[in-house]
């Protein structure tokens, strides 16, 4: 079902209401924030805490995700606004202060980076794989989250978990500015 927003609070609003949905399939308790970036007209939204403990059987992972974001005119809707992504930032880790990284999808553009990702080994010829980046495309959390449930055993944290990441990365996939 469409939400149309007419006002930017109605685009943040529905935005970390989806947002929240999805988090809420490998936390109960963790939530979405969003507060001014440094730079002009950009948003940040964060987990909270910054590191969400997935359990996973007998070990934890640890998943810190990050996105920043700004307004724009919706263009298929005229008279609505939308949220439009301009960077994001999720790391799986082994430990909780991340020094144990997995893999990391980034998407920096300021950097002059595509969409790419981190492999948080070492392989025994190329050395350290962190520091490279791998194309990957654009993904959405909701990717990062079934890969986490369905390839690394994260224990789901409700029982309808992939029925709610389907829809709403579905979602994502309808409205994204961007493939």
């Amino acid at each position: 079902m469409r939400e149309p927003a007419r006002s930017d609070s109605d685009a943040r609003r529905r935005y970390l209401g989806h947002l929240q949905r999805s988090l809420s399939c490998v936390s109960p308790s963790a939530v979405w924030c969003y507060g001014p970036s440094p730079r002009p007209g950009i948003f940040v939204t964060l987990s909270v805490p910054a590191v969400v403990e997935l359990p996973r059987g007998g070990e934890a992972l640890y998943l810190r995700a990050t996105q920043e974001f700004h307004y724009g005119d919706h263009p298929e809707f005229p008279g609505e606004r939308k949220v439009v992504t301009d960077a994001y930032a999720y790391t799986l880790s082994e430990s909780a202060d991340l020094t144990a990284e997995l893999l990391a999808w980034h998407w920096q553009p300021e950097g002059g980076q595509g969409p790419h990702m981190h492999v948080g080994r070492a392989h025994p010829r190329l050395g350290e794989l962190g520091r490279l980046h791998v194309p990957s495309g654009r993904v959405a959390l909701e990717e990062v989250l079934l890969f986490a449930i369905d390839d690394l055993g994260v224990v789901p944290a409700r029982p309808d978990a992939a029925e709610v990441l389907d829809e709403t990365l579905e979602r994502f996939r309808r409205y994204r500015s961007w493939g």
